[in-house]
């Protein structure tokens, strides 16, 4: 089973919204992009099982992100100048099995 990796720093509230029943949305670039497929259980770096129930793949770097990501305003200054140097994503909402 492939393990999906966070930062520890978002762990507190992953689990968090995991916990509450809500869906996770994590954007991944680089070698991330395209590894994980929707419908694919995954495990966490706490050892939660998660499923992926959608992957979206986008292009046009922060614009089109800011186009297709209704939760872009939400990202802090750090983040976005992490992804500013992709031009290709995938969206990922994650659900805690």
């Amino acid at each position: 089973m492939k393990i999906i990796t966070f930062p520890e720093r978002e762990w507190a509230d992953i689990k968090d919204r995991f916990q509450k029943g809500l869906p996770v949305y994590s954007i991944r670039v680089s070698d991330e992009r395209g590894r994980y497929d929707e419908g694919e259980k995954l495990m966490t770096g706490w050892g939660d099982m998660v499923i992926v129930s959608d992957r979206r793949e986008l292009s046009g770097g922060l614009e089109g992100l800011k186009k297709a990501y209704e939760y872009f305003n939400e990202l802090n200054e750090e983040m976005i100048d992490e992804l500013s140097g992709y031009d290709e994503m995938d969206i990922l909402t994650l659900e805690k099995i």
